[in-house]
């Protein structure tokens, strides 16, 4: 069985990417964190004349949810109030921002653009921003973990390497797959992949202030990470892709003293909600 879905010219592709995280700072108490984000991706025929795929892709919604022991934060975009709040001012960036990736014949993401109106002066200096980093992840995800060959149930294969991060920072991978064939879900047929495998790497801590330099890197480990890819083989494209990561991050300490070391969980959905004629 081939499975590789395949954005096609002429359709319209609207995906949620929800991410949960829970983290356990010592002598702290707990804090969650909740994002969802809508997307929308036009695809189309490479504008340079080479082969593949080009797609534009925009942010429909944005909810984010914080909470501690102390309170909690939340964010809609589609709430006029939640847009006036300073969390609102510093995330509204990513509903008038987007990004024009163009993708291979070997289905294979080969560039990335930004472009729409940058972001003004945040309220929230080193708070994380979500946006068209994000939105190039949803592509990514969509296309990874894929066989390059006709497989059958109980193969395996593995996918290694690496990704550059924002903030000067890295990752390495080393995921292996297995195709366990057809299952039912949601009263229909699909084609599933499972995931196992491990993650490390390290990026910068953002720092208040323009032009500033890095911050201190922040380490993290993923010795387990397990997850699984439903496809679609009607519509040629994955229908839920799911990870779960039980990780420990390293958070930078003053001189002399011991690095924190914090549990963190963090499960990952993508969800395809429909693919329509682009208007």
């Amino acid at each position: 069985m081939e499975v590789r879905p395949v954005f096609q010219p002429g359709l319209t592709y609207r995906f949620t990417n929800r991410t949960e995280i829970q983290m356990q700072f010592p002598a702290r108490g707990s804090r969650e964190a909740v994002i969802e984000q809508q997307a929308r991706f036009d695809a189309g025929v490479r504008k340079d004349g080479k082969g593949g795929i080009a797609l534009k892709g925009v942010t429909e919604r944005l909810k984010v949810d914080l909470k501690s022991w102390q309170e909690s934060i939340n964010y809609d975009s589609l709430q006029a109030e939640d847009r006036k709040s300073r969390l609102g001012q510093h995330l509204n960036q990513s509903l008038t921002q987007w990004i024009d990736i163009k993708i291979n014949r070997e289905n294979r993401l080969v560039s990335a653009e930004v472009g729409g109106r940058e972001a003004t002066t945040s309220p929230l200096k080193g708070f994380p921003r979500i946006g068209t980093d994000e939105l190039r992840q949803i592509v990514v995800i969509a296309l990874q973990g894929m066989p390059e060959k006709k497989v059958r149930p109980g193969e395996r294969w593995s996918i290694q390497g690496g990704h550059r991060l924002e903030q000067g920072g890295e990752m390495t991978f080393d995921i292996i797959c297995r195709y366990r064939g057809e299952v039912e879900f949601e009263q229909n047929r699909f084609l599933q992949i499972d995931l196992t495998g491990h993650v490390s790497g390290g990026v910068a801590i953002p720092v208040e202030g323009e032009d500033q330099p890095p911050g201190p890197r922040m380490d993290f480990h993923i010795p387990s990470l397990t997850g699984r890819i439903l496809f679609d083989p009607l519509e040629r494209m994955i229908r839920l892709s799911e990870q779960t990561v039980n990780m420990v991050v390293e958070l930078p300490a003053a001189p002399g003293e011991e690095p924190m070391r914090v549990p963190v969980k963090q499960r990952s959905v993508l969800n395809l909600l429909h693919i329509v004629p682009t208007p």
